[in-house]
């Protein structure tokens, strides 16, 4: 029997809305993923904290997650007094689902500083990444660290990125177009109470 393939996707989601969510759901699709983990961060170690309160931002993504069938919600980085570090969340899901191979998506952004990310080579061990293009963020300017981990682990196909259990770097193609940016924060606050910053 073949491991389950599931994506953890984090992030303060500051607030969350469609940008985040249908780039993710087509890739995942592409992937053939089974599941994909929306995980809230509480504690952002390489940035300011959010304007927005943990609890309601968490109560943002359930109801952002609640349209795409393929998404569940984590509290488990809320749940933590401690800085929200990939490979801890990594550590933690591989230990509680162990048959299942995970990918984590990332933007490009994020990805030309992940040589500075805390424990990047533990987080290869444990996860393939994949990357989503972002405006203004181009692997042009990657650093020297970044260009060789390419090197070494990026493929080009995801048949390719199917057959590794870790450690390899796609971005796929997609044809998604933003048509409307949904306001997620604004259907929260109609339905409950006004966010308090």
């Amino acid at each position: 029997m073949s491991a389950e393939l599931a994506g953890l996707y984090g992030g303060t989601f500051d607030p969350i809305h469609q940008g985040h969510l249908a780039p993710v759901e087509q890739i995942a699709a592409q992937i053939g993923l089974e599941q994909v983990v929306l995980m809230p961060c509480h504690i952002p170690p390489h940035r300011q904290s959010p304007a927005v309160d943990s609890t309601h931002r968490l109560a943002m993504v359930k109801l952002a997650a609640a349209a795409y069938p393929r998404f569940r919600v984590s509290d488990w980085e809320i749940s933590r007094q401690a800085p929200s570090y990939t490979v801890d969340t990594l550590h933690h899901l591989c230990q509680t689902w162990p048959d299942k191979h995970w990918y984590v998506f990332i933007g490009m952004d994020s990805l030309l500083s992940f040589h500075r990310w805390h424990r990047y080579q533990d987080i290869l061990t444990m996860a393939n990444l994949v990357v989503a293009l972002r405006p203004g963020a181009f692997i042009e300017a990657a650093e020297a660290e970044i260009t060789r981990l390419l090197a070494e682990h990026q493929v080009e196909d995801i048949d390719a990125l199917k057959h590794s259990k870790a450690a390899r770097f796609i971005w796929p193609k997609m044809n998604y177009r933003m048509s409307r940016r949904r306001n997620f924060a604004s259907n929260y606050k109609r339905a409950t109470h006004p966010i308090r910053c």
